[in-house]
C-alpha cells in the first residue's frame, strides 16, 4: 500500500522532481524451520575414529559417481551422528533485512 505521495523540488539544479512516499508491503511468513548443525559442539575425535574404520578401498572398484555417493553418504551419516543439531523457528528463517522499517531519517535523501 502506498501512503501519501509528496512531490518535492529537484535536488540542486536538477530538472527532475523528487517524490516522497511510504510503501507498506505485507507478506506472510513462508520460511520453514531450519535445521542447523551446532559445529562448536561436535565430537570430532569420535567422528575421526569412526571415519578411520570405514573401508575406503571399496571405492577402488567404483565409478566416479558411485565413489562420490559413497563418500558423501558416509560423511553425511557421520555428521548426523557426531555433530548435534538445533531447529530454528520459521520466523528466523526469513531474511530479517526485508522486515526492518526505514524511516525518513534513514533514507538517503533525508539522511
Amino acid at each position: 500500500m502506498v501512503q501519501p505521495i509528496e512531490y518535492l523540488p529537484g535536488l540542486g539544479i536538477s530538472e527532475h522532481a523528487c517524490m516522497l512516499f511510504n510503501l507498506h508491503i505485507y507478506t506472510p511468513i513462508t520460511g520453514q524451520a531450519q535445521t542447523k548443525f551446532r559445529y562448536h559442539m561436535g565430537k570430532y575425535n569420535n567422528m575421526n575414529d569412526h571415519l578411520n574404520k570405514v573401508d575406503w578401498s571399496l571405492m577402488d572398484n567404483m565409478s566416479l559417481q558411485e565413489s562420490w555417493l559413497f563418500f558423501y553418504t558416509t560423511y553425511e551419516k557421520a555428521m548426523d551422528q557426531f555433530i548435534p543439531k538445533s531447529v530454528g523457528s520459521p520466523e528466523k528463517a526469513v531474511d530479517e533485512s526485508y522486515s526492518s522499517n526505514t524511516t525518513q531519517n534513514e533514507s538517503p535523501i533525508h539522511g
